[in-house]
């Protein structure tokens, strides 16, 4: 009989989320503090045969779709050949990759050869000044030559994600759903996850570059409104009318509506518990440790066991009793241990 991890709620978790690497090559004002925050050491970080060998365990307990994070992940020298090496596992049938797109345009290709399936890029804006002052140094040209290089690759799915801060207004969200009905590019708006430095700060107003988009109208000296999903529904009837997408898609916990007229789709996903109850995922670090929910510290060190000669039937064993401790909601953790997230968005992969 073959084994499964399903967690002590019925959930089946078929889905990795892979951390690569910490280091990134942009400083995202809403991801993390501009002079960076602490890297991991390079002896920590699991070794691409490390990370082979956990995705073959993880498969033989019924992963089926790994997507590869960072951090950066194209930061890190190999990951083509990772990525090809991780489609040849017996069990994984998708392998996806979420990047920031700096440097995706010279390797689109070889991705795509490589045997990559889809690929979510973050963007959050397309006024191109403040691109650059958002990520704290970005070019915008870049990402929008890398978009249109994934697009000529074949790649079955091209998306971008863009994140709810209070640094994101009603013309960026306009404009990015102009560019997906161009495109023909799925947009797909994730509320904000709070940085994990929030409990040293008041999260979202006292970030260096927040004040840049002060428009001279706001004379509080404070960052505007956050953006709402009720006001991007406001802007998608601008478009035409909407329906909510029903058939399932992708392998996250996305809702899709269609505009009459385009053949993308604008999706969400909501900061909120209710979408906790079809959690099918995991975490695995870039320093080897599994990880249950975004807001909750519990950890399994795979690195730990890797190292120490443990065999793959009694690392299987160890995963199938972690993950029986998987919460069963973001509110369970927050309750029992204050809102915080995990760690830095940079080691655990979003």
């Amino acid at each position: 009989m073959k084994d499964f991890l399903t967690d002590s709620f019925g959930r089946k978790i078929d889905y990795l989320r892979l951390s690569v690497t910490d280091r990134c090559n942009l400083r995202c004002a809403y991801c993390m503090p501009s002079e960076g925050v602490p890297q991991i050491k390079h002896k920590d970080i699991l070794t691409y045969e490390e990370i082979i060998r956990s995705v073959k365990i993880l498969a033989g307990l019924g992963i089926r779709k790994v997507r590869i994070t960072g951090g950066e992940p194209l930061v890190r020298k190999g990951v083509i050949s990772l990525i090809g090496s991780l489609n040849n596992i017996e069990g994984i049938e998708e392998v996806s990759l979420t990047t920031n797109g700096v440097l995706l345009k010279d390797c689109a290709g070889d991705l795509y050869a490589a045997g990559l399936s889809r690929i979510n890029i973050s963007l959050d804006t397309l006024d191109a000044r403040k691109y650059r002052l958002l990520t704290r140094g970005g070019e915008l040209k870049f990402v929008i030559d890398s978009i249109h290089s994934a697009l000529r690759t074949g790649i079955r799915s091209v998306k971008i994600n863009a994140v709810l801060s209070d640094l994101f207004d009603l013309e960026d969200a306009y404009d990015l759903i102009a560019f997906g009905k161009k495109e023909a590019i799925d947009i797909r708006f994730i509320e904000m996850m709070y940085p994990a430095f929030a409990d040293t700060i008041d999260p979202l107003r006292n970030i260096e570059c927040s004040t840049a988009f002060i428009s001279p109208e706001n004379k509080s000296g404070k960052s505007q409104r956050m953006v709402l999903k009720e006001d991007i529904f406001r802007i998608m009837k601008q478009f035409g009318n909407y329906h909510k997408v029903d058939e399932y898609k992708g392998c996250g916990p996305s809702v899709y509506y269609k505009i009459d007229g385009m053949a993308s789709n604008v999706g969400f996903i909501i900061n909120s518990k209710d979408i906790c109850c079809s959690c099918n995922r995991a975490r695995l670090t870039p320093d080897g440790l599994v990880r249950l929910c975004l807001f909750s510290n519990l950890e399994l060190s795979l690195k730990d066991m890797l190292r120490a000669d443990v065999t793959d039937e009694a690392i299987k064993e160890k995963l199938k009793d972690f993950i029986k401790i998987k919460p069963e909601n973001r509110d369970a953790v927050c309750k029992s241990s204050g809102f915080k997230l995990s760690d830095y968005m940079n080691r655990i992969g979003g």
